[in-house]
């Protein structure tokens, strides 16, 4: 068995996710066989290589990468900024600040913020209406800016 652990671990590059592998590959090898020892070298190789793809890819539907483009930049008084984040953190929930910022500064699409939050789409969109509802209503709006973006400032 040394050998598919050396495998797991350069398929991964990194030592902790080589041993997870390597346990997976082989609870996936005894679920198929149990205890029989009719089970080969490139069976058990492709059952790591194929979790490892499996792996791979739910990972990637979490991993959003943040884009340059993702980030907008705008001219606004640091003041105006830090007491609008004081009312949003006392008003508002984590999730719903947190929601409001990926959506409304960092430019994130509802779709791309569910994928974080392993969530539906309509579900972010209720929680960021409810959340703006909630910082309208407590001293804090949401005007729209140039092409669609949305500034926080506080009201009054």
């Amino acid at each position: 068995m040394g050998v598919l652990q050396a495998y797991c671990k350069r398929l991964t590059v990194n030592g902790t996710d080589g041993e997870e592998l390597y346990q997976i590959t082989l609870e996936k090898a005894y679920r198929a066989y149990g205890d029989n020892s009719a089970m080969n070298r490139a069976y058990l190789f492709r059952i790591a290589k194929n979790a490892w793809i499996d792996h791979r890819r739910t990972k990637a539907v979490h991993e959003v990468p943040l884009l340059e483009e993702h980030v907008k930049h705008h001219a606004v008084n640091d003041v105006n900024v830090r007491e609008a984040f004081e009312v949003m953190a006392e008003r508002l929930s984590v999730r719903q600040s947190v929601l409001l910022l990926m959506t409304e500064v960092f430019g994130f699409t509802a779709k791309e913020t569910a994928a974080w939050f392993d969530s539906t789409k309509g579900a972010v969109k209720e929680a960021l209406k409810r959340a703006r509802l909630r910082c309208s209503e407590n001293g804090v709006c949401l005007r729209q800016g140039g092409k669609g973006d949305f500034l926080l400032f506080p009201s009054g």
